[in-house]
């Protein structure tokens, strides 16, 4: 039997005390004892008890020895059962530690203890500080259950436990079990089950959503817009309430039938045909409901597990209402297509085009009429998807500010511009279309301008005339209505001297003497006003009939419409010793008849205001600028003084009313016509010299 080694060692310093003690008497002996004899004796004495005492020493020492080395190997044998066990517990993918019961002290942490909380130095250290964070024993310690009321270990403890200092979940097992120094100790084995709880939670919550989903999925299984079906091979499995409200069966009746009853005859072999190839996609074919009617449907199949096999899950959606809108939209299309393409409006749809800052720079031609390729003649393909500035030829496009600011606001806009030649207004009204797009819709207030400025002409016209007449008018009125009284004074005094009773004849013939040449004077003066004021009238309506002519606008030939006016005059220039010179010629636009007219009171006033110091040369002339063709009615004659250059066109306007003989109205006439034909007409005079009329109108192939 192994006894305990701190016995042996107490035993072993007896004998050493034991020897000691019969050392110190031996000497004592020799010291005190005087004779041989007695020492002798003594000698023998201690001599028998020192044999006695060494003979048991000896035993005992030999009896210590073996237990010393008895204990050597106990403990030789211990370590290395230590070190055993501490290597299977360090290769344990769980954290083991055993901790004292009464001071909690941490006696030993296996390696992956060690790693679980890595910079830190857990032997030793309570466990609740080191391993929970606390400040004092944990309040949930299974100590006091590890143990019987006999204070033996009571068996292992399974419990789990989230940790508060790494938040992770452990698998506990607590046990007591005696410390190499026979003390019960606690042994727990902690098992780190994080994952197992979040996959735990994971599947609850799965569980629960699927749950969820099926619920959800039966609710919208039987509250779809469509008919829902489940099917193996054709044959229903399932369906919801909008299937039986689409086909008129109810649900009964169609758990179990064909579903290809629920399709007209003239589509089944299509349904049948992608039901074979597992088709996914949408499709349209043919339904047929239990009375019979048929109607378009729309079908979207997938395959699907259901209850343990793959099925197919099929919707059936009536798109009766979807197709007469499709119709519908089809036929407002075309009507939209034919209005937009005959429209005598420009219609374009632009995309914005901005730069790398995002600034607006251009805009791109998505769509346009047939209008805008006509005014801009340009092909459709050549204007589709290519920028304005490119389409217009020019490098900032028209309209790009007020474009960009619609775009950007969201606010239509209208406004008034040049786009594709000067002469032509167009009135544009811009919508936004959404991203960076806008539509434009424009019309050519062209004639509508040019009647405006014809109003306005004619207003301000009539405004001189009206002045005119009333000034021109009055004057000779006024003769009429001071002369009316010169004679009727003399007719009163000659009544006066006829009713007076007495003989008249000596008193009257001196009187009418007297009286007869102021009135035959009045009475001239009278016609002459009359005479005036009918040459005024007569001009008024002359102007009135010139603007009110019907017009037939086309292409003339200049060198012909001037030849006859030339043939016209021919008399006229070879009685006053004057030249008419006609130079090349070049066609224009306009009539024939009021053209004419216009270089027939040019020409005429040139011979009228000859210089009579040298012989009198007329020359019309003419070119092309541009749109226009301009033409020069030049002449040697008297010149147009400075200040009458502005105003020979005006009404009854005359530079010399005394040496010259007219109305004052040719010029005024001139320009009428020529505001009429789109033309106008300005003048370079030098007195003295002659003047130079330039007279413009629009060019044979210009724009009406």
């Amino acid at each position: 039997m192994t006894r305990d080694p701190a016995a042996l060692e107490r035993e072993l310093a007896a004998l050493r005390k034991i020897n000691r003690v019969l050392m110190e008497r031996v000497e004592n002996a020799v010291n005190s004892s005087g004779s041989d004899y007695a020492i002798f004796e003594q000698n023998i004495l201690l001599q028998r008890r020192v044999e006695e005492h060494t003979g048991e020493l000896e035993d005992r020492h030999r009896r210590l020895e073996a237990l010393l080395e008895e204990q050597k190997r106990i403990g030789r044998e211990l370590r290395e059962s230590g070190d055993r066990l501490a290597t299977v517990m360090d290769s344990v993918e769980a954290f083991i530690y055993i901790a004292d019961m009464q001071t909690y002290e941490l006696l030993f942490v296996n390696a992956y203890g060690k790693r679980s909380w890595r910079g830190q130095n857990l032997h030793g250290q309570p466990c609740w500080k080191v391993l929970q964070g606390l400040d004092g024993p944990c309040p949930f310690c299974t100590n006091d259950r590890l143990l019987t009321p006999e204070g033996e270990p009571a068996g292992v403890l399974q419990w789990e436990f989230r940790n508060h200092v790494n938040g992770r979940w452990y698998d506990l097992r607590d046990r007591a079990i005696r410390w190499t120094d026979g003390r019960l100790v606690r042994m727990e084995i902690a098992t780190d089950i994080t994952e197992r709880k979040q996959n735990e939670k994971a599947l609850q919550k799965a569980k629960e959503e699927a749950e969820e989903n099926e619920a959800r999925f039966r609710a919208l299984h039987n509250a779809s817009f469509g008919g829902i079906v489940i099917h193996d091979q054709g044959v229903i499995l399932d369906c919801n309430q909008g299937l039986s409200k689409m086909s008129g069966y109810t649900q009964d009746e169609l758990i179990g039938m064909d579903g290809l009853q629920l399709i007209a005859e003239s589509t089944r072999a299509w349904v049948r045909e992608n039901i074979a190839r597992g088709n996914e996609k949408p499709y349209e074919a043919v339904g047929r409901r239990k009375n019979g009617e048929e109607f378009p449907m729309r079908l979207e199949a997938r395959t699907i597990p259901y209850r343990g096999q793959q099925v197919r899950s099929v919707e059936f959606r009536d798109i009766t209402e979807e197709k007469q809108a499709a119709a519908a939209l089809r036929e407002s299309e075309e009507k939209f297509s034919t209005l937009f393409a005959s429209m005598t409006e420009t219609v374009v749809l632009y995309d914005l085009v901005n730069d790398a800052r995002g600034q607006p720079v251009d805009y791109r031609v998505v769509d346009c009429n047939r209008a805008f390729l006509q005014q801009t003649n340009v092909a459709r393909e050549a204007a589709l998807g290519r920028l304005a500035s490119d389409v217009f030829g020019v490098p900032v496009p028209p309209g790009l500010e007020e474009y960009s600011r619609v775009v950007q606001t969201g606010e239509p806009c209208r406004f008034e511009s040049h786009l594709a030649r000067p002469d032509v207004y167009l009135a544009t009204s811009v919508v936004p279309m959404g991203r960076n797009r806008f539509a434009t819709i424009s019309s050519d207030v062209t004639a509508v301008r040019k009647a405006q400025r014809m109003l306005a002409a004619k207003n301000k016209e009539l405004e001189r005339i009206v002045y005119v007449a009333s000034h021109d008018l009055r004057s000779p009125l006024v003769n009429v209505d001071g002369y009316g009284r010169e004679l009727e004074f003399a007719l009163t005094e000659i009544i006066e001297i006829l009713e007076c009773g007495e003989p008249v004849s000596a008193r009257l013939e001196p009187k009418l003497r007297e009286l007869l040449p102021d009135m035959m004077e009045s009475l001239r003066h009278i016609r002459g006003s009359s005479k005036q004021m009918d040459g005024l009238l007569k001009g008024l309506l002359k102007l009135s009939r010139s603007g009110r002519a019907a017009l037939t606008i086309g292409p003339l030939d200049m060198q012909a419409v001037l030849g006859q006016v030339a043939s016209s005059f021919q008399y006229q220039f070879r009685e006053a010793g004057a030249e008419l010179r006609l130079g090349e010629l070049p066609a224009c636009r306009g009539d024939a008849m009021q053209a004419g007219q216009v270089f027939s009171n040019l020409i005429g006033n040139a011979l009228k205001y000859r210089a009579p110091e040298r012989p009198c040369v007329v020359s019309v002339s003419g070119f092309i600028d541009g749109d226009a063709a301009v033409y020069v009615v030049e002449d040697n004659g008297r010149g147009v003084p400075p200040e009458h250059q502005e105003k020979i066109f005006d009404l009854f306007h005359r530079i010399d009313p005394a040496g010259t003989e007219g109305e004052g109205l040719g010029l005024t006439i001139v320009r009428q016509i020529l505001g009429r034909l789109g033309g106008e007409i300005r003048v370079e005079s030098a007195p003295g010299e002659g003047s130079r009329f330039i007279v413009t109108l629009p060019a044979e192939g210009s724009r009406p």
